[in-house]
């Protein structure tokens, strides 16, 4: 690719792709394609997964990451199954806790609040985690690495 050149990408013309993997089309011998993180997002619906914020728009340009549902420090896999797009503020306020922990700290702070719309947003974002732990609690061994790399 030649400087100040794009890639075609879904009908998108990427200067700086960042790539990421999708399901393969069933019966396909791949094992994963390649798309940019622009696919993945108009794939995902631009929003994040836990407050539901808008992603990367025109009007409201917040900065976006991909966020693992079982993150890889917990062996989490890096199947297209485990990624959700997430805005930066949920993805670091979550870390590597596990649902749980992190339901129960947004609980009691829900609890002690008085604000309506840090209650409004917390409401929001707590029913969501619960739906993402559900997810992960039935999705079981898709969303874990099934190899250890390292010895």
């Amino acid at each position: 690719m030649a400087a100040g050149q794009g890639r075609e990408v879904a009908g998108k013309t990427l200067k700086n792709p960042i790539v990421a993997f999708v399901k393969p089309i069933p019966g396909s011998s791949a094992r994963g394609h390649r798309f940019s993180y622009l696919y993945f997002l108009d794939h995902r619906r631009q929003y994040c997964c836990y407050c539901g914020a808008q992603l990367n728009s025109a009007s409201r340009p917040l900065p976006s990451n991909v966020e693992h549902l079982v993150p890889r420090s917990r062996r989490g896999s890096n199947r297209p199954e485990n990624k959700q797009p997430c805005c930066v503020r949920c993805n670091l306020e979550r870390a590597n806790k596990s649902y749980e922990k992190w339901h129960a700290e947004l609980s009691a702070q829900f609890a002690t609040t008085k604000d309506p719309v840090l209650r409004y947003e917390l409401e929001h974002k707590l029913e969501n985690i619960a739906y993402w732990n559900h997810f992960v609690q039935v999705s079981g061994k898709r969303l874990r690495r099934t190899r250890t790399y390292f010895r």
